[in-house]
């Protein structure tokens, strides 16, 4: 799932950390492709992050996708203890044993 904040944000940093450029372009061609993409307004963005303002958008667009799980290993995301508002906010590792139904996490 994807708004244009996200999509832009995802571009600006990948570009920030020189990424070739057809790999952007593939990527993004793929994630618009593949991905849903959801309208996110300037209401609905809240300031629940403060430490890094630009991850607000993407909780925004995770609540208004109805999106079940924010998969992210950035530290701003723990101020909210591991959920906001019914989105669930997990690691890599921990999404993996989620969806492969794993009962005993590593």
């Amino acid at each position: 799932m994807y708004s244009d904040g996200t999509l832009a944000e995802v571009v600006e940093k990948l570009t920030a950390k020189e990424t070739d450029a057809t790999i952007v372009v593939r990527y993004v061609a793929d994630l618009e492709r593949l991905g849903e993409h959801v309208v996110v307004t300037p209401e609905d963005v809240m300031p629940v992050i403060p430490a890094d303002p630009d991850d607000d958008l993407i909780i925004a667009c995770a609540v208004v996708g109805k999106a079940t799980h924010i998969v992210t290993y950035d530290p701003h995301y723990d101020i909210l203890g591991g959920e906001y508002r019914g989105v669930k906010i997990v690691d890599g590792l921990h999404f993996l044993h989620l969806i492969r139904g794993d009962h005993e996490q590593h």
